[in-house]
């Protein structure tokens, strides 16, 4: 229940991509964009810095489709050679325990 797009929780991640993109180009993406047909809803994405052919962006989504981040962003020229989830909604991954998990209630 709490993966679903229903919660409304932010996602964020911290991708690499290769190739180079603006800030400017990344600020449009929070009107949506569609992709082959597909339509994303808005998305926060900030340009962390350049490093050789590379790009570090911390990105927010709330949807969740499948491959998301990766194909918005080959939308834009990149290709992502790395995806790390930084935090889930009230949840960051960093703090949590290892192995460790425990039941929630159905409605939070």
């Amino acid at each position: 229940m709490l993966e679903l797009p229903s919660t409304g929780w932010l996602r964020r991640y911290r991708v690499r991509a290769h190739g180079d993109v603006d800030q400017a180009r990344l600020d449009a993406l929070r009107l949506g964009v569609t992709v082959d047909g597909v339509d994303y809803a808005g998305v926060e994405a900030t340009l962390d810095r350049q490093q050789g052919s590379n790009v570090w962006l911390t990105m927010g989504l709330r949807e969740g489709k499948n491959r998301e981040v990766k194909r918005i962003l080959e939308h834009l020229g990149l290709a992502v050679n790395r995806l790390i989830r930084v935090s889930y909604g009230p949840f960051q991954p960093a703090t949590c325990p290892r192995a460790r998990s425990r039941r929630c209630a159905r409605a939070i």
